[in-house]
């Protein structure tokens, strides 16, 4: 779907044509949807409670292009790490660095170098 205030309610599908005329004729959310990244508009002023259809289209749609991406980050990252010199890894071992690759987290290693004790010569 267009976008939602400038989408011809006649021609939109049935089921979003009254929550469409609604939203149109609705002044403040016209504002918020100028003011915010698509996303934040979703999240925070197109509740389903009372746009229902059209919150449920947004989450499908919005969470394709999310889930997309992240799947061919992760496929570009197993390329990186399963290349013709890295030819003994087992599926273990590509499963463990892709974990490690594609985590979320943030290490801080400062902190974990310095909670190891360093052997000192004698």
């Amino acid at each position: 779907m267009e976008d939602h205030f400038t989408v011809n309610v006649e021609t939109a599908q049935e089921e979003f044509q009254f929550e469409l005329l609604d939203l149109q004729s609705n002044s403040e959310l016209k504002t918020a949807h100028r003011e915010n990244s698509l996303l934040d508009f979703y999240r925070k002023h197109l509740s389903l409670g009372n746009y229902p259809a059209l919150s449920k289209h947004a989450v499908v749609y919005l969470s394709l292009f999310g889930s997309t991406y992240r799947r061919e980050q992760f496929f570009s990252q197993m390329k990186n790490v399963k290349n013709d010199r890295r030819q003994r890894l087992t599926d273990k071992h590509l499963a463990d660095i892709l974990r490690v690759a594609t985590s979320t987290i943030e290490v801080d290693i400062d902190s974990i170098v310095k909670s190891k004790q360093t052997q000192t010569s004698h």
